[in-house]
């Protein structure tokens, strides 16, 4: 897996990543991942609550892959250091930002 995050990361950098971007409802993007994510929680005796905002589009514009691999890595990381008994997901709107071309 970090092999893999690695040569993401230098494709990157190169301008040279694909993507496959793909409108997906948004609730099973999240939820059909984390679902996987609690039995390795519950071997770890730690507990996994999601929460997703009702102001969520019900279609995400992205690359599905990508979004899983980023919960994978933040949901696996989580659970393998977790000092507390409980971890939260929790997935929001966010307003846009304005970003100025340097």
């Amino acid at each position: 897996m970090l092999w893999r995050d690695f040569l993401d990361f230098s494709k990157i950098e190169v301008g040279k990543l694909d993507l496959e971007i793909l409108q997906v409802p948004t609730f099973s993007l999240v939820d059909d991942h984390l679902t996987i994510m609690c039995t390795t929680s519950r071997l770890r005796s730690v507990t996994l609550h999601t929460f997703l905002s009702h102001a969520l589009p019900s279609l995400f514009v992205c690359d599905p892959a990508r979004v899983k691999q980023i919960l994978n890595n933040l949901t696996s990381n989580s659970i393998k250091f977790a000092t507390r008994v409980l971890i939260i997901v929790d997935v929001e709107k966010r307003k846009k930002r304005k970003y100025r071309r340097r």
